[in-house]
């Protein structure tokens, strides 16, 4: 089985909202995006626990290559250097200047056009959503430019058969199992679990591989079609909400009284 494994590079969150607090954190007014000076990058967690979706088919018994697909980024060799620590056998890293400011559809078609050049994939997953700008976009649209089927919120992929793998899916009510044939798009939601810590070992090894770079004219895509002038989706304005916080203390006789006042209060606040 061949597994695409799609992944983005973002900003670390607990340090951009560390920025945020303590006031620091900037917005490029030319390109509307974090300025991302003095935040560490790494993989989006999602697609990191794509991966351990991935090595969970391969532990239990699925033969084959899990390839790593990422589109830009400043610091690739941090994310592919995760990836393969993680179990990865490739990686291929997109990296063109017309994919510099493509949106979430023009990096859909960019990584579509990359499957295809790289040989095809049985099952392509991916994150549920970047914790970015969390739009859950990219996944599905792959599906659809590939014109295959996409099953999205996976807690748990297993194979029925080199054919088939059957997916439980996180539903507002419960969950829903679905078998799907091959090749298809699966999304991957935080149920699935904790990805597994990389061994040592795994880490030096990885340091000594490389990922494949691919540009717009290897891949066969149009620049134009993913660039600036491509895009489907503009961003108009992005600010920095402004953060309060208050703290209030109840006296009270005792802890009786004091929880009695606490419940007084909500209920005038409307929070229970």
């Amino acid at each position: 089985m061949k597994i695409a494994v799609l992944a983005k590079e973002i900003p670390d969150s607990d340090i951009v909202d560390a920025f945020a607090w303590a006031g620091r954190l900037q917005i490029d007014p030319t390109i509307k995006a974090i300025r991302r000076e003095g935040i560490a990058l790494g993989m989006n967690a999602y697609d990191e626990q794509a991966i351990e979706a991935a090595m969970r088919l391969r532990d239990a018994g699925v033969k084959g290559t899990i390839s790593v697909l990422s589109v830009g980024g400043t610091a690739p060799d941090k994310l592919f250097q995760r990836a393969f620590a993680l179990g990865a056998d490739e990686g291929y890293h997109l990296a063109d200047p017309a994919f510099d400011e493509a949106d979430s559809v023009g990096v859909a078609h960019i990584l579509a056009a990359a499957i295809r050049h790289v040989g095809g994939a049985d099952l392509v997953l991916c994150g549920r959503q970047g914790s970015d700008y969390d739009q859950g976009i990219v996944g599905p649209t792959v599906a659809a430019l590939m014109d295959i089927p996409c099953i999205s919120i996976a807690r748990d992929v297993k194979a029925v058969s080199e054919k088939v793998v059957r997916v439980i899916r996180v539903i507002p009510d419960g969950e829903e199992t679905v078998d799907v044939e091959l090749p298809a798009v699966v999304t991957i939601s935080n149920e699935l679990g904790t990805p597994r810590y990389p061994p040592a070992m795994a880490l030096f090894a990885a340091r000594r591989k490389r990922a494949t770079t691919l540009t717009a004219k290897e891949i066969g895509v149009d620049p134009a079609r993913v660039s600036v002038s491509g895009q489907r989706v503009r961003r108009v304005d992005m600010y920095i909400p402004e953060l309060k916080g208050k703290c209030e203390f109840l006296d009270g006789g005792g802890p009786r009284e004091v929880a009695a006042k606490l419940a007084q209060r909500l209920r005038e606040d409307g929070l229970i």
